[in-house]
């Protein structure tokens, strides 16, 4: 059996939990689609890498993205948050449910607020926890 492996940078993980269609452009945003789509299903892993992912190809941005060292801040902070490491290879609903219950509103703050989209995610993740709050009954998935 072959394991579908994708290879993502660790703050890509919050932008994907966040993904609701915006992005640098019509491209990117499929292929966003696309990497969530293929997170989603079973048997697929996540590999975490420095620097450019399965998500930079297809982003405008991505030369100029390169140099900037508050990117890789964003990625240490992701680690560091859920305990994860570079090289490491991961399920990805596994890697995801870990993310998000371990990345809290206030360690978003700290991780993302450089983002051009991070009010918007912000917003996006303020509500998954409402709802999961609201839920607190019903079995979570990720458990």
């Amino acid at each position: 059996m072959t394991k579908d492996i994708i290879n993502l940078r660790p703050h890509h993980l919050l932008c994907i939990l966040n993904f609701v269609g915006m992005g640098y452009s019509p491209h990117f945003v499929r292929i966003i689609k696309d990497v969530k789509r293929k997170l989603e299903q079973d048997a697929v892993y996540v590999r975490l890498v420095e620097g450019q992912d399965d998500v930079c190809v297809s982003c405008p941005n991505a030369k100029a993205c390169e140099g900037l060292k508050y990117i890789s801040l964003i990625d240490e902070k992701v680690l560091k948050a859920a305990d994860l490491r570079y090289g490491a290879v991961y399920a990805a609903k596994e890697l995801l449910c870990l993310i998000e219950t371990s990345i809290t509103l206030d360690l978003l703050d700290i991780i993302c607020r450089e983002c051009a989209f991070f009010y918007k995610c912000k917003s996006i993740y303020s509500q998954r926890v409402s709802e999961q709050a609201d839920h607190a009954h019903t079995p979570n998935m990720c458990v």
